[in-house]
């Protein structure tokens, strides 16, 4: 990112990271910070042309909101609770220890929904 003259992502929080440090950020899909005006939010080609023929970078605010909100681990959960960034327990069962099979059933349980735009 030191040597890019814009940063474009689909999704990676190297987007957010790109507006911290004053670069042009463009993203290609949907993304959990595509509404704290930290990127170019592109819809199709047309919207990729225009930004790279006239990068903007965008203001530092949204990248230190997500950075705040993320370094407490968001919303606390009613039965989740984080160990570290990638592992974690719920209702007391350390599920980083947990067989795939399990992971599965836990997905499929009525409670536990997919991140939905």
């Amino acid at each position: 990112m030191e040597r890019a003259y814009t940063v474009c992502t689909y999704g990676s929080t190297m987007g957010v990271e790109a507006t911290y440090w004053g670069k042009p950020s463009m993203l290609l899909s949907r993304s959990i910070y595509d509404k704290l005006n930290v990127s170019f939010n592109a819809r199709g080609l047309a919207d990729i042309r225009s930004f790279l023929e006239a990068p903007k970078v965008h203001p530092v605010e949204g990248a230190l909101m997500y950075g705040a909100f993320y370094s407490s681990f968001g919303v606390p959960f009613k039965y989740y609770k984080a160990r570290d960034l990638m592992n974690g327990e719920i209702l007391g069962i350390v599920l980083d220890a947990l067989p795939v099979r399990l992971y599965r059933t836990l997905r499929d349980f009525s409670l536990w929904k997919p991140f939905r735009y």
